[in-house]
């Protein structure tokens, strides 16, 4: 009776309604514990994802704000898909099981509902200029998700690189000291939210720049 699954919650502020289904909510004696599932790589669970911060922090304003109960606590319920024996066995940090439980940090009831408030701002602002038809707000490189051209020297048909580099003129220098048989390959950066997930990138002068910046 004290844990609620898959329950949809549904508020309004600032004039839009918002919502968000909650995996798992267990009911203690100080309030409500929520629980978030993922399915992940075990890459993610060993770097923080501020993603998953923002949106368990999200579930925690929608239940305080409906429920009128406090939320005493939020995690990640992470089930690793690739996750390994050997390298649980070798890797220092490496999850020591495939399904770990991360905890999360909770902010302030405040901290919720300004970052919602803020997230509304730039969807309204978003909203208005696809209507206005004018350019588009940018987004940082988190929210297109972007990874950045690197430079690997590799051992020359080998598969894994002996050093991968932010700048060409470091790969280069590396390049340079690894001596015969090495080449050096970039590795094309991506802005992967903006190519697979955004629906209005073909609207974005920020996308369309970078594109262009690409085909040079």
């Amino acid at each position: 009776a004290n844990h609620k699954i898959e329950e949809r919650l549904h508020a309004e502020i600032g004039g839009w309604r918002i919502s968000g289904a909650i995996d798992l909510q267990i009911t203690n004696d100080l309030g409500i514990s929520i629980k978030d599932y993922k399915t992940t790589s075990a890459w993610a669970v060993m770097n923080e994802k501020i993603e998953w911060e923002q949106q368990l922090n999200c579930y925690a304003w929608l239940v305080e704000k409906v429920k009128g109960v406090k939320v005493t606590d939020i995690g990640i319920v992470a089930i690793i898909r690739d996750w390994n024996r050997r390298d649980a066995a070798n890797r220092e940090g490496y999850p020591e099981a495939p399904v770990k439980e991360l905890p999360v940090r909770l902010w302030s009831y405040a901290e919720r509902e300004a970052f919602i408030e803020g997230k509304i701002s730039l969807h309204s602002a978003c909203e208005f200029a696809i209507e206005a038809d004018t350019e588009l707000p940018h987004c940082t490189p988190s929210e297109m998700w972007e990874k950045p051209t690197t430079w690997a020297v590799k051992k020359i048909g080998g598969v894994r690189a002996k050093s991968v580099h932010a700048t060409e003129q470091e790969g280069m220098d590396a390049l340079a000291a690894a001596g015969k048989g090495y080449a050096m390959e970039a590795r094309n950066g991506e802005r992967t939210r903006c190519a697979t997930f955004c629906p209005v990138n073909f609207k974005c002068s920020q996308w369309n720049e970078y594109n262009r910046n690409k085909e040079i």
